[in-house]
């Protein structure tokens, strides 16, 4: 037996959705399969200048699709601009234990849509793909 979700709760790992002999509910076919956080793109910071192909979003988006997802999320699809926090800038950093320094106020991410609006290659890519989800 394996303590996993909190203590004094314990369960096998043949116990836990996904896991071992885990099967799904007889009636998982009434939900729709669904995805989050497919990456359009990935935001650059301070020890990371990393640069997204398009291809990339669109093939991990088609790959999703492939494997039965109808309804593909993204993390993030249009960059935005963060607010002002009352405590701190809301964005992580080196100084408050964080891994990366980001932007204060872009979060962008090299989206499909970006922070302004500008329509970036994957855009096209994926609507392609978004066009032949049914309705």
């Amino acid at each position: 037996m394996l303590e996993i979700l909190k203590p004094g709760l314990e369960t096998t790992v043949q116990e836990l959705p996904g896991k071992g002999g885990a099967q799904d509910p007889p009636d998982a076919g009434k939900y729709p399969y669904l995805t989050c956080e497919i990456g359009g793109g990935m935001m650059n910071s301070y020890h990371r200048r990393i640069l997204v192909n398009p291809r990339d979003a669109e093939s991990t988006t088609l790959i999703k699709l492939g494997s039965g997802s109808t309804l593909p999320g993204y993390y993030m699809y249009h960059g935005g601009v963060n607010p002002e926090g009352k405590l701190s800038t809301l964005m992580e950093s080196q100084a408050t234990g964080y891994w990366n320094d980001m932007p204060v106020k872009n979060y962008d991410f090299q989206g499909p849509l970006g922070q302004y609006g500008q329509i970036r290659e994957q855009y096209h890519r994926l609507r392609r793909l978004h066009r032949s989800c049914r309705r």
